[in-house]
C-alpha cells in the first residue's frame, strides 16, 4: 500500500513528504511540532523571542508550505536561522504526502483532519499564521490503512478510496 505513493511521486517527478501515524498522534502532528522547552529556555534571554525558530514542519505542513505562494508564507529567516527548510525552497510545487497506516491514530484525528485536507490549509497556533495551498499546487494526499478499525463516514464521504486485497 505503502508504495503506491512512492510510485506516484516517482511516475509525476514530485517531491514525497511522509507521516507514520502513531497512537499518540494528533491531528497538529501532521504539520508541525513546537519546540516548546527551547522557546522556554529561550525565554530567560533579553532578546525578543522570534516564535517561527521553533516550529518545524512534518508532511502536511511541509506539502502545504511548498504549495504556498512565497507572499502567502512570509518572510520566514532571519540572518541566523532559516525557519523554512531548504527542501522546500524550489516553491511553488505539488507533492505527494503519506500519511501512513491512519487506522493506528486515535479515532478523532481522521475527523480533526478532514478540513484541513478539503481546505489544504493550516494554522501554527503558537505563531498564529495560517497557510493555504495555492489550489494549482494542491498536495496529492495519500492515506493507508490497515482496516483495525474503522475510519469516520463522514471521512470516507468526502475522499476517494482504493480498496485491494492481497492474494497470498
Amino acid at each position: 500500500k505503502t508504495q503506491l505513493a512512492y510510485s506516484v511521486a516517482h511516475e509525476l517527478e514530485l517531491k514525497m513528504f511522509e507521516f507514520h501515524t502513531q497512537t499518540t498522534s494528533t491531528a497538529k502532528d501532521l504539520f508541525y511540532v513546537y519546540d516548546t522547552l527551547s522557546h522556554f529556555q529561550d525565554a530567560h534571554g533579553t532578546a525578543a523571542l522570534i516564535k517561527d525558530k521553533y516550529v518545524f514542519y512534518n508532511a502536511f505542513g511541509k506539502a502545504i508550505l511548498l504549495a504556498c505562494d512565497e507572499k502567502e508564507v512570509g518572510q520566514f529567516s532571519n540572518n541566523e536561522q532559516p525557519f523554512i527548510p531548504d527542501e522546500l525552497s524550489q516553491k511553488p510545487a505539488r507533492s505527494v504526502v503519506l500519511i501512513d497506516e491512519i487506522d493506528k491514530a486515535p479515532r478523532d484525528l481522521p475527523n480533526d483532519i478532514l478540513n484541513d485536507i478539503l481546505t489544504m490549509s493550516f494554522t501554527v497556533t503558537e505563531t498564529q499564521k495560517t497557510f493555504k495551498a495555492d489550489n494549482q499546487f494542491r498536495p496529492i494526499i495519500i492515506l493507508t490503512s490497515n482496516s483495525e478499525k474503522n475510519l469516520p463516514e463522514a471521512f470516507f464521504a468526502a475522499m476517494f478510496f482504493l480498496s485491494y486485497c492481497f492474494s497470498g
